[in-house]
């Protein structure tokens, strides 16, 4: 997925190992350039793939993935660096396990707007459903 515009969106959703709770080396990365501007869902479905989760998107938003929204300061450094720890930039075989897309998402009630976030991008039967649909650390899922 090389060459995607990065300047579409200033917005990045993550739901995953990137949020603060896990203290990811790579958090701390984000966190240097972008800001953290509050929690947020899409319309999906989570799965734990392999002591990590995928998030895949459902066309009713009865179903909701949570996560935490930040604004990307500089966007042209931190979205390759996360699409290579996402392995889905050219120095991986094709088909990728993710795929960085821009989507909506949700933060207060009623507001949206439009996100990067990194899907799964494999066929998700017969992993496994996190239940309460947010992905947390210490296997408290």
């Amino acid at each position: 997925m090389r060459n995607r515009s990065c300047h579409k969106t200033p917005y990045l959703f993550v739901y995953g190992t990137l949020q603060k709770a896990f203290r990811h080396p790579l958090h701390r990365l984000l966190s240097r350039y972008a800001d953290y501007k509050g929690e947020g869902s899409l319309c999906g479905r989570l799965y734990e793939i392999d002591n990590y989760p995928g998030a895949i998107l459902t066309r009713s938003c009865k179903e909701q993935v949570y996560g935490e929204l930040y604004r990307l300061k500089y966007p042209s450094i931190i979205l390759p660096l996360l699409d290579r720890y996402e392995e889905c930039d050219a120095r991986f075989p094709k088909p990728h396990e993710y795929r960085r897309i821009i989507t909506d998402l949700y933060t207060d009630p009623g507001k949206h707007l439009r996100a990067w976030v990194y899907l799964y991008n494999r066929p998700v039967h017969p992993k496994k459903r996190v239940s309460n649909e947010r992905y947390l650390p210490n296997g408290s899922k």
